[in-house]
């Protein structure tokens, strides 16, 4: 099961660093997807959190203002872009999604988690 796992990762990964997201995210450079128990989860028996690591590639971006007035809404994009992606690669079953996003310094300008 966990090569099965590793590989629906590898290609939902795949997917959000296609031109499915940056075309409608051109300040993106590349997303990490990660997979994770969290051992806080109380809401289903699905423990598996899905978490985005978000790198962008605009130096304008420094802060979730510039972030949001250059367009990039990350919790629109996993909520709503990424999430329709989960179940093309059999992974709908996560109901708790994170993210992480990085500026084109490598610093974290925001972060959200449902765990």
């Amino acid at each position: 099961m966990l090569s099965s796992m590793n590989s629906k990762i590898k290609l939902l990964s795949k997917m959000v660093n296609s031109e499915i997201i940056k075309k409608i995210y051109p300040a993106v450079d590349h997303i990490v997807v990660g997979l994770y128990k969290n051992p806080f989860n109380f809401r289903s028996k699905n423990d598996d959190v899905l978490e985005f690591e978000i790198y962008l590639n605009n130096p304008d971006i420094v802060d979730e203002d510039s972030m949001y007035e250059n367009y990039v809404d990350p919790h629109y994009m996993v909520d709503y872009h990424i999430k329709k992606l989960l179940s093309y690669v059999g992974l709908e079953d996560i109901e708790a999604l994170s993210f992480v996003v990085y500026g084109a310094d490598g610093k974290q300008i925001t972060f959200w988690n449902d765990k």
